[in-house]
């Protein structure tokens, strides 16, 4: 786990999109930095799994991002919907673009939401 910025850019256009996954106590914080779209969905992907596997709490911080499409809300609410129950928790700051896809898809109320990543980590104890 740790720094996981591509060597390559994802595409000519995205360079700046990334994640990394920390390990904060028990929990598996993975971080979005930049613009994630159809791109880096399988990237995307590929994180929720490494993220996943072990015991824990999985939080989704997403403070960093600056945009999200709805493939990758997709991987999200896919990843959060495999396990029973769900070990997933957002970070996803009011007024911003992935803050704003959530609501639009109704994730609102359905999944659990956080200001902070400080407050999603102290839910999850």
């Amino acid at each position: 786990m740790g720094y996981l910025r591509p060597e390559q850019p994802m595409n000519e256009n995205r360079s700046d999109a990334w994640l990394d996954i920390e390990r904060v106590d028990d929990a598996r914080v993975v971080t979005f930095h930049g613009e994630h779209d159809i791109s880096t969905v399988d990237l995307v992907r590929e994180r929720l799994r490494d993220a996943a596997v072990g015991e824990g709490v999985i939080i989704i911080d997403l403070a960093d991002a600056t945009f999200i499409d709805s493939s990758v809300a997709g991987a999200l609410l896919e990843a959060y919907r495999r396990e029973t129950p769900p070990r997933m928790r957002f970070v996803v700051a009011s007024g911003t673009p992935p803050r704003e896809l959530f609501t639009v898809l109704g994730f609102d109320g359905s999944v659990p939401i956080f200001e902070r990543r400080e407050d999603a980590l102290a839910a999850s104890r």
